[in-house]
């Protein structure tokens, strides 16, 4: 009867150890590891708690090199892909801008 019990206790420690990861390789969703400031968002970091203006964020996508914009306010929608080319823009309730982020 052991023997029995012994043969059951490694089978099940066998198909448990097909269910563990394996290595330390990210999930394949992960995405790549981008360049920490591919949108020039270190360059236009005196505009945060600027109030966003037309003329404010032209001069921000001038100034930055991005390639892409996007102004988000706090009850927009925003889009999770993401572009380390496009310095997106949050404002608060009142217009000021809080972060500028390659997102």
């Amino acid at each position: 009867m052991s023997r029995i019990v012994s043969l059951a206790s490694m089978a099940t420690v066998a198909m448990l150890a097909g269910c563990t990861a394996q290595g330390d390789a990210p999930p394949a969703t992960t995405p790549a590891p981008a360049a920490a400031d591919a949108c020039g968002a270190a360059k236009v970091t005196s505009y945060i708690g600027t109030q966003r203006t037309d003329e404010v964020i032209a001069k921000i996508k001038s100034a930055s090199g991005a390639q892409a914009l996007r102004v988000v306010g706090p009850n927009d929608a925003m889009t999770m892909d993401f572009r380390e080319d496009r310095l997106t823009i949050t404002t608060d309730e009142s217009g000021r801008i809080k972060t500028l982020r390659c997102v």
